[in-house]
């Protein structure tokens, strides 16, 4: 449907994604058409940003992801307070509403801030390349289905003087191969006439081709009104109830998993009839379901979990936290729906809430009784003071948060006097505990299917017409949560995640039914992937200051596999991984060395990064907020985002983050609403 609004922001075009000229005519065309698609531009419904503050608002909520949507969109309802909103980007731009658009912005300046750690010592030590191994034959059994199905393993192997040997199978990375190995191809059991196989050759999947000499790990963060939300891929899952009763064991009075569920269920809107209501609302404002389109292979996937006796789970959400499913996903009408649509756009009319979008908060203004104040932003290259006469809020994220305390003099003073910025108050905790899960991605082949691009006009007229077919999903949605011999042994903690990917959309020349996505390589077959996940890392990394420059990147340390029994529980789920491939390669997953080399070499840093502010209560000298959580010793300021999860929670992070924001309010009414 054509849409009957203007709108003077749309974001960044296709074109201006997608690489080369070569994708200018078809991508523009099909940038036009979707921002005159109502229902994906919605230009009636966006916030009308403001290009000025007033001097004071009642709250001040720093940050628009889903912490800070969620925050603003729900103090906007009560009608008295004035609200204002920071985001230091851009709203979300119509190319990545369409749901197997998931992965076209990636890394750019219009939507990510581009951060990266720190040297790593034991991650992230190798090629941006992902190099396919394979031997001198293929060994194939019959699936349940006597077709041979195939598959390949991939590492991001660091090949020494930044080269490989295509034809000679000897040719693998010296650091991870040294042994010399003889690897074969081996079989994946999924019931379909589908074959998986390799021709062993390395395949360049980065443009930052031939190494990673500095061994850093990308952290890709949102700069955006709706966040992470409006990069990821849409998947809804909350943790486990032990993540909340642990919280609450730990001092954390009213965060045990009783105590969240209902407000879980007050935020959701879940559409399906396939799960226990128990566990599920359907009224809330993030809708929930399931995508309306999922490839056939998602199926053949279950059954292989099942035929290699792994588990599988009729919602992870719910009862059954442990086994694999198709994933629940924020989605509404088969376009995403970020907490920025779900929170902030119904308010778009309410003349008290102000949204400034492009404004990079710098500094929290905090008096000399330690009260916070106001804040300080830049928009337009213009430094504006604005109040708040009852509370300030920070949603900036794991990073961004723990950077605008220290800039503001609160933290541990050993960070503050060595950048110069005057200490306010000493809160050694804050840029502490940073939790992240950690990953390892297996490619697979699909040998039959040859790598042909899902953006073409057939999809984009079934998109059109009923919201259905590839565009209206995200690719596989297969996801799976494991216990392993590190779990504790009543299985109430599965510390094990795996997630299948792959049939997204990518940019395309020409829209052609079939057209390769390499031109270059047309027989080209389609890849897929299978990342194992290790859902309770104990290392922990850290946040600091580089400088007391608010506009210079941070000092950002993962610390991943700081303690060794991360990456003992990792190989767990590598070895599970390759028991779906009923493979020769298993007793390579015997060889400890081989594959910690390979993961370290081949880290996947997942975006799930938490608890730089962790909650806790007085006796933890490193707790930074309390169980309301307020900044301990400032008054009038409040943090909810990832930062302030004691750790991080056993799932995707953004479900939780929107709890918290809803947490945060329910804090603000109990006090402020006394004085109504």
């Amino acid at each position: 449907m054509a849409s009957q609004c203007e709108s003077s922001y749309y974001g960044p075009s296709f074109t201006e994604v997608c690489p080369g000229s070569s994708f200018f005519l078809f991508m523009s065309l099909v940038d036009a058409i979707f921002r005159k698609t109502n229902d994906v531009a919605d230009p009636c419904g966006r916030i009308r940003p403001r290009r000025k503050p007033d001097s004071s608002y009642d709250f001040i909520v720093v940050g628009g992801g889903p912490g800070g949507a969620t925050t603003a969109g729900r103090l906007a309802q009560t009608r008295k307070w004035k609200v204002l909103l920071l985001e230091a980007g851009i709203d979300e731009p119509t190319v990545t509403q369409i749901p197997a658009m998931t992965l076209a912005f990636g890394k750019n300046s219009f939507t990510e801030w581009g951060y990266n750690t720190e040297p790593e010592a034991i991650a992230c030590q190798g090629m941006k390349f992902q190099m396919t191994l394979s031997g001198d034959r293929n060994m194939s059994i019959a699936s349940s289905s006597d077709e041979e199905v195939v598959i390949i393993v991939a590492a991001f192997l660091n090949v020494e003087e930044h080269s490989y040997k295509k034809k000679d199978n000897s040719g693998y990375s010296r650091a991870c191969l040294d042994k010399k190995l003889n690897f074969s191809s081996s079989t994946f059991m999924v019931p379909s006439d589908t074959v998986l196989s390799t021709d062993g050759i390395a395949k360049q999947r980065d443009r930052n081709f031939p190494g990673n000499p500095e061994k850093r790990c990308d952290w890709p963060r949102a700069k955006i009104l709706g966040g992470c939300g409006v990069h990821n891929a849409m998947k809804y899952l909350r943790g486990i109830p032990k993540n909340y009763n642990d919280w609450a064991d730990e001092g954390n009075e009213g965060w045990s998993y009783e105590d969240v569920l209902p407000v879980f269920k007050r935020s959701e809107g879940y559409t399906e009839n396939d799960v226990d209501l128990k566990y599920h609302g359907t009224t809330g404002p993030m809708t929930v379901g399931k995508f309306s389109f999922n490839p056939a292979l998602d199926e053949d996937i279950l059954k292989a979990a099942e035929e290699i006796g792994l588990p599988l789970s009729d919602d992870l959400n719910g009862r059954n936290i442990e086994g694999f499913e198709i994933a629940q996903v924020s989605v509404r009408g088969s376009v995403r729906l970020s907490a920025a649509k779900a929170f902030l756009r119904p308010q778009r009319n309410n003349p008290k809430l102000h949204v400034m979008l492009n404004s990079t908060v710098t500094k929290i203004l905090i008096n000399k009784e330690k009260t916070a104040v106001g804040v300080e932003f830049v928009y337009r290259n213009r430094t504006y003071s604005v109040r708040a006469t009852k509370e300030i809020i920070l949603s900036a994220g794991t990073m961004n948060t723990p950077q605008l305390l220290l800039l503001s003099g609160v933290g541990p003073k050993d960070v503050l006097d060595r950048v110069g910025i005057p200490q306010l108050h000493e809160l050694p905790g804050v840029g502490k505990n940073l939790s992240n899960h950690v990953a390892f991605t297996m490619s697979l082949e699909l040998k039959k299917e040859k790598n042909t691009n899902l953006m073409n006009w057939q999809s984009i007229t079934q998109y059109l017409l009923d919201r259905s077919g590839p565009l209206a999903s995200a690719g596989l949605q297969i996801r799976g949560r494991l216990n392993s011999k590190y779990s504790n042994p009543d299985g109430s903690h599965p510390n094990l995640f795996f997630t299948v990917n792959g049939l997204t959309a990518k940019c395309s020349t020409t829209g052609g039914v079939g057209s390769p996505l390499d031109p270059e390589n047309p027989d080209a077959p389609r890849t897929i992937y299978i990342t194992p996940l290790n859902l309770q890392p104990l290392s922990r990394g850290y946040i600091s200051l580089r400088s007391k420059n608010p506009l210079e990147a941070l000092i950002m340390v993962g610390n991943y596999f700081a303690v060794e029994e991360d990456m003992d529980t990792l190989l767990e789920a590598v070895r599970i991984t390759l028991r779906f491939t009923n493979s020769s390669l298993q007793r390579i997953n015997m060889d400890y060395d081989f594959w910690k080399c390979s993961i370290g070499h081949s880290t996947v840093a997942e975006n799930h990064q938490t608890s730089t502010c962790r909650m806790g209560p007085p006796t933890d000298r490193f707790a930074v907020v309390d169980n309301k959580l307020r900044v301990y010793g400032i008054k009038k300021l409040r943090i909810a985002d990832a930062s302030i999860m004691p750790k991080v929670v056993s799932g995707n992070t953004h479900a939780s983050v929107v709890m918290i924001g809803e947490r945060v309010v329910d804090f603000i009414k109990e006090h402020w609403l006394r004085f109504i």
